[in-house]
């Protein structure tokens, strides 16, 4: 390792470093953005895979009703997060960004799910009224009892 890289890294991992540490969590810096930082920092795969965490799953709202859609089309409720670092580059969550961009329909696409028994449900008849309130995503169910 570069021995200005080096004194930074160390300085980053000791009590004195504790505000540059922070500054740099401030900036939501991705793994890969801290090794081109550190170019001369050359972690085997080993080390990689030992301490860079698994990503996390993702949940989603299922903003269509199945008994319309069937089995084989969901539509989800997404919120794009999108938030400025402190130095004002403009960061995007990972699988939101991902998925904002795939095109819909996209052939040999697969991704894991699983479905969650809903927390919501439709009244049995039609005729009962409904007040729907919701913030953010909790507008999906919302979306699919106004679909049924």
């Amino acid at each position: 390792t570069d021995p200005a890289e080096k004194e930074q890294l160390r300085l980053l991992c000791s009590k004195d470093g504790k505000a540059e540490y922070k500054a740099y969590g401030d900036e939501s810096y991705t793994y890969a953005e801290l090794l081109q930082k550190f170019p001369s920092a050359k972690p085997s795969i080993g080390n990689m895979l030992d301490y860079v965490p698994d990503i996390k799953p993702r949940l989603y709202s299922i903003a269509s009703s199945s008994r319309l859609r069937g089995d084989d089309e969901c539509h989800l409720c997404i919120i794009k997060n999108e938030w400025e670092a402190t130095s004002g580059r403009n960061r995007v969550g990972l699988s939101t960004r991902w998925l904002s961009e795939v095109e819909p329909g996209t052939e040999g696409l697969q991704m894991h799910s699983c479905v969650h028994p809903s927390a919501v449900t439709m009244p049995d008849t039609h005729k009962t009224p409904l007040l729907m309130v919701a913030l953010g995503t909790g507008i999906a169910p919302m979306r699919a009892f106004i679909e049924e």
